[in-house]
């Protein structure tokens, strides 16, 4: 087992601890609260081990000196605005409405998104069987949601924890490429965390302060005590985002971003036992099944999907992600990098 893959499965056990905690945390709290503590860690202890490392920091600063540099900061801070302000909260939502049972394997689609991203964008190899795997995932999800319905619902509205981690994992994806393609580039993995990190928190930050659940919060952990508890489940959760975070960054160093996301997607499997054993949720054996399936499926995606040889870590394939630039500007004008019409 080559170093990448470690590093992802390390990610995939704490991406597991990560929802167990959220799920505990869900049905009393404010998605966006969730989703602002169980960001934080990883995003300060990525802006502290940058400033404290003088090479960091130079590289950091070189990145602003240079056009395609600042490009390259503008997208990954989008993204990271996407990924903490947008698909966090949406997935805390699905694992309160659904479960962690039907919201881990529905937020796995990102290991589809990425692929199909990454063959568009960095011309990652996928192959016919690729299209199979989506299939058997899609096959896999709804023997789940059958499986779901035949036991005992999480609650009325499980069915919604689909569509909501469908399209958390379709956001996450826009992490898979902006990581595969800075590091290509010789940026440092906690720069690249703080630059997702520090945008996206603010965004989270101002939801919170103008919905009032942050003050809240802080004003109910002198005088509830569930207001403890409530702060100890998501400082787990941030602590475990923060190992897996840095597991799975590495990780695309040294893999294809379809190989590190399927592999790190495995928590799927590992959190569902979890669920079951710690939460009591409902797992038959339709829904075991439809797991798997789900799994099985980006594995195949993952089977097809290749490197093209290139320069340094990023494949040449499609001549369309030559900078930021390229990913960014086009769409503004309602075209595709390449020239193609969006829809």
């Amino acid at each position: 087992m080559t170093r990448g893959q470690v590093l992802a499965l390390t990610a995939a056990v704490g991406y597991a601890l990560q929802n167990l905690a959220m799920r505990l945390a869900a049905p009393s709290a404010d998605p966006f609260l969730v989703a602002l503590f169980a960001g934080l860690p990883t995003t300060v202890t990525s802006v502290l081990v940058t400033l404290a490392s003088p090479g960091r920091r130079a590289r950091a600063a070189g990145l602003w000196r240079d056009r395609g540099g600042k490009w390259l900061v503008g997208g990954l801070a989008t993204a990271g605005v996407l990924i903490y302000a947008a698909g966090n909260p949406m997935f805390v939502r699905a694992l309160a409405l659904g479960g962690v049972v039907v919201a881990t394997p529905s937020g796995n689609t990102v290991v589809i998104w990425s692929a199909l991203l990454a063959a568009w964008l960095l011309g990652e190899r996928v192959g016919p069987r690729a299209f199979t795997g989506v299939a058997v995932f899609v096959a896999g999800v709804l023997l789940l949601s059958w499986g779901q319905g035949a036991g005992v619902p999480a609650g009325p509205a499980w069915f919604w924890a689909i569509p909501l981690g469908a399209t958390a994992g379709l956001l996450w994806s826009t992490g898979s490429i902006g990581t595969r393609y800075a590091t290509s580039k010789g940026v440092d993995t906690y720069t690249i965390l703080a630059a997702y990190g520090i945008p996206g928190l603010v965004v989270v930050a101002g939801v919170t302060a103008a919905n009032g659940s942050l003050g809240g919060f802080v004003a109910g952990i002198g005088s509830d005590p569930g207001a403890w508890r409530q702060l100890a489940l998501l400082v787990t959760a941030g602590l475990c985002n923060l190992g897996a975070q840095v597991a799975l960054t590495v990780a695309y160093a040294y893999e294809t971003v379809a190989r590190a996301s399927v592999l790190s997607s495995s928590s799927v499997a590992i959190v569902a036992v979890l669920a079951w054993a710690v939460l009591g949720e409902t797992l038959n054996a339709a829904m075991f099944v439809g797991i798997l399936g789900a799994f099985a499926g980006a594995a195949l995606v993952q089977g097809e999907a290749r490197p093209v040889p290139g320069d340094g870590n990023l494949p040449n394939g499609r001549k369309n992600l030559l900078s930021f630039r390229t990913l960014v500007r086009p769409h503004c004008r309602g075209r595709a990098p390449g020239g193609d019409q969006t829809s």
